[in-house]
């Protein structure tokens, strides 16, 4: 499953919350997040951090 597949498929209140979580992971801003969300460009070193977050999620 893709980042921004899963990102497009959380229910509204729960976008927020996950772009809050994976830019305070990230150290980058919420804005700059939304944006990665859209066009996944991430770095390496950030994909098994998100998939973390993701995991650890449910």
């Amino acid at each position: 499953m893709g980042i921004s597949y899963y990102y497009e498929n959380l229910p509204r209140g729960e976008k927020d919350k996950f772009v809050i979580e994976v830019a305070d992971a990230i150290g980058q801003s919420t804005s700059n997040t939304r944006l990665k969300m859209k066009n996944g460009r991430w770095s390496k070193t950030e994909i098994p951090i998100i998939e973390g977050i993701i995991a650890g999620r449910g």
